[in-house]
């Protein structure tokens, strides 16, 4: 693949800004910030704002920037996770789907990062407070199956008790 910031900013400065809640678009600077298991992430500073242009690089599930953006989206009341802005399956500018999300300040953790058993159990806590959250169950009806989903969750949620919790 060619150089990408190139292509990032051509294609970011062609977008409407009012979905990045902005009268224009002026990237002022693209860089690379670390990459997931099948992405890699880009920060875009804009005129007063930041955002992550995450690429996918798995070519077998080029659909799984939409299924996140789709429970981002069901999420996005909570406050909890970044704003997705907009996903793309298939774009003229890049080999492979993207999605766009807000910017959250922090610092990623080291790979060699391990929870201890107290603040595992403070995470397992969290995470079932995100559970019991009012999602829009709407949106992710059409996209998985919630059924299932609850039915994951259960299992999880029991894990988590039998092994930290008790």
């Amino acid at each position: 693949m060619a150089e990408i910031t190139p292509l990032i900013k051509m294609y970011i400065q062609k977008l409407d800004p009012k979905i990045f809640g902005l009268n224009k678009i002026d990237v002022k600077g693209i860089y690379p910030i670390g990459a997931g298991e099948s992405n890699s992430n880009y920060l875009i500073e804009l005129n007063g704002k930041k955002i992550v242009f995450r690429l996918h690089l798995e070519r077998n599930s080029l659909d799984k920037p939409e299924r996140e953006y789709t429970v981002l989206k069901a999420i996005e009341q909570t406050g909890i996770a970044p704003e997705p802005i907009l996903y793309e399956l298939n774009s003229n500018y890049f080999e492979s789907s993207f999605i766009i999300l807000d910017y959250v300040e922090g610092t990623a953790l080291p790979s060699d990062f391990s929870l201890s058993n107290n603040q595992f159990k403070v995470l397992a806590q969290e995470l079932a407070k995100l559970h019991l959250c009012n999602i829009n169950k709407n949106i992710l009806h059409n996209k998985f199956s919630y059924v299932n989903y609850l039915k994951r969750f259960k299992e999880d949620i029991k894990y988590i008790e039998k092994k930290f919790i008790d």
